[in-house]
């Protein structure tokens, strides 16, 4: 009777805890502060007026590499910080590195999304039923790398490649960490976005964002979530079905028909009217 009792304890509580777990993985009903940064080379009115019109009512800001065409109390621009830098794998300081300088001063946002200016969306909200669902650290739509740097000689290539020529072959995470991710179009939690915070602040710098935004992630132990296709329809990587045209007006012309909501890359976009 006390064996049988205690099974059915113990099924209890598993039943208990996936009930639990189940429940953590929405917060439809606890609301959370989100932002948008989009990330330009220049900000103008062209870009501007279509991103704002992607995420009405919310809370967006433009973070300008370059001194910006326009004026605008949610645009800004940083001044080549000697501490923010090293985000692109080429290029010292870009708007990345200023959005980390931004977010140094105004980490106060449980979620922000980084969204790039050659992404084309193609419908108003993208981000509100993802919002409402996920409540992980770090969420992928795109190309990922975990664990191939051990075990994939052409992902340790990949690494080593820019280990070697943009970090002076100093690694700064073991190699069970090492990790890729393309975050074109990405969103991180404030826990994330201070991690990486306490990175520049240790080392003085930034690394590559494809290498620094998910080793952070596996090494700081947060939760991750690869977001499948069926949630939202998105080509966020080059592919030749997209790529052979060449000009931006056949490249939107193919997303609309292949009803794609996200796609990348898609360069001067807003450019070209669209109807929402």
């Amino acid at each position: 009777m006390y064996k049988k009792t205690k099974v059915i304890l113990i099924i209890i509580a598993i039943l208990i805890a996936i009930i639990i777990s189940n429940k953590t993985e929405h917060f439809t009903n606890n609301p959370k502060s989100v932002q948008i940064i989009i990330l330009c080379k220049k900000a103008n009115q062209q870009l501007y007026n279509a991103y704002m019109s992607r995420f009405p009512n919310q809370n967006i800001i433009f973070i300008s590499d370059e001194i910006p065409v326009i004026k605008k109390d949610n645009v800004f621009h940083y001044k080549d910080n000697p501490e923010f830098y090293g985000m692109h794998s080429r290029i010292k300081h870009t708007s990345w590195d200023k959005a980390f300088q931004h977010l140094s001063e105004n980490n106060n946002h449980d979620y922000y999304w980084f969204i790039e200016d050659d992404v084309f969306i193609s419908d108003k909200n993208v981000n509100k039923k993802i919002d409402q669902k996920y409540n992980h650290d770090f969420l992928i739509f795109a190309w990922h790398n975990f664990d191939r740097y051990t075990k994939s000689p052409m992902n340790k290539f990949w690494f080593n490649s820019h280990i070697d020529k943009t970090l002076k072959n100093v690694k700064y995470f073991p190699d069970k960490f090492m990790s890729g991710s393309l975050n074109v179009f990405t969103r991180l939690s404030k826990k994330h976005v201070q991690h990486i915070l306490n990175f520049q602040k240790k080392h003085k710098r930034l690394i590559f964002h494809e290498m620094l935004i998910p080793s952070i992630a596996r090494e700081n132990d947060l939760k991750i979530k690869i977001i499948p296709k069926k949630e939202i329809k998105s080509t966020l990587s080059p592919r030749p079905i997209y790529v052979k045209h060449d000009n931006i007006e056949a490249k939107l012309k193919a997303f609309n028909e292949d009803k794609v909501i996200v796609a990348h890359p898609a360069k001067n976009w807003y450019k070209i009217k669209q109807n929402l």
